[in-house]
């Protein structure tokens, strides 16, 4: 599979490597669901296989049963139905967050399957219902949240609590696309998402030294939301505190980052650029 999904959409056929071997069936229906671009690829074989380890690879042999193939053919029906730049736009998004996720939490099946029914289930229905505009939608949907909680997922935390402005976290977010490098972002997901479940249950049981300490997240966060806007103009002064946290949190968050590069992401064999 040596094309690009732009190449393929333009020529409707598989590398001319594939074609050559004999393999063009294989090419053209795995290129545009592959492991390491497609969400529902992930999303599906993990909810359909038995537990495994999470080092283990998917593959496009493991796509006979029955019920996997329906559910493939129900996205690809709709795929051929809907504009080749929307197909495009899927892919490139969808490539970046499943690169995060698996840097994390490589093919953890607990972690993908999970996504199953929080977003495939609507999609598959309103396929099958005959409503591409609201699958189109669902799916939109599925892409911007998993986009956001992979971006700032403190700071989502904070303003879905009500100690935190939207207006803070979106600036955040837009400053960490822009300025914040790959591994940085790895790093800082690798602590972060536990750091919420540990919010969660904090915030039930409301002791004292939960709400101290969620004081103290909060204060952190807000710091480095000031800075974050000191640093494109929208705010006069410096945070020192949210200086002291970028320097800090973002250096360690840097090498964490590569460590798990290194060890996990490379294992899938995606150009990171």
């Amino acid at each position: 599979m040596g094309i690009s999904v732009e190449e393929y959409l333009a020529k409707k056929e598989a590398c001319t490597d594939c074609i050559a071997h004999g393999d063009e069936d294989h090419c053209v229906s795995t290129l545009l669901s592959r492991e390491d671009n497609c969400l529902f690829y992930n999303i599906i074989l993990a909810y359909h296989l038995p537990d495994r380890d999470k080092t283990q690879e998917f593959t496009p042999d493991e796509m006979t049963s029955v019920a996997v193939q329906k559910e493939f053919g129900l996205l690809q029906f709709l795929r051929d139905k809907i504009k080749e730049e929307t197909v495009v736009e899927y892919y490139v998004k969808s490539q970046n967050i499943v690169t995060m996720i698996k840097g994390i939490h490589q093919n953890d099946r607990i972690i993908w399957a999970g996504y199953y029914d929080r977003y495939l289930v609507d999609i598959l229905n309103h396929i099958k219902n005959g409503n591409d505009a609201d699958a189109v939608t669902k799916i939109h949907i599925m892409i911007e949240e998993l986009e956001t909680t992979s971006g700032r997922v403190i700071c989502t935390w904070l303003v879905k609590n009500g100690l935190m402005s939207k207006a803070d976290l979106d600036l955040d977010h837009m400053f960490t696309i822009n300025n914040i490098d790959f591994n940085t972002r790895l790093g800082y997901l690798f602590w972060a998402i536990p750091m919420v479940k540990r919010l969660d249950a904090m915030i039930k049981r409301n002791s004292l030294l939960d709400r101290v300490a969620i004081t103290v997240v909060q204060k952190l966060a807000q710091a480095r939301a000031n800075e974050v806007k000191y640093c494109v103009g929208h705010q006069n002064h410096s945070d020192i505190l949210g200086k002291f946290v970028r320097l800090f949190g973002e250096n360690i968050c840097y090498l964490l980052g590569s460590i798990l590069k290194r060890t996990n992401v490379q294992k899938l064999k995606i150009n990171l650029g």
